[in-house]
């Protein structure tokens, strides 16, 4: 799944462009 999260669980989060806008994911 491509669920989008904007902060937390324990790791670094990625931040990724898709369809045009910026998407954060934990990674």
């Amino acid at each position: 799944r491509d669920d989008p999260v904007w902060g937390g669980f324990g790791g670094a989060i990625t931040v990724v462009e898709q369809e045009g806008r910026l998407t954060a994911y934990a990674g």
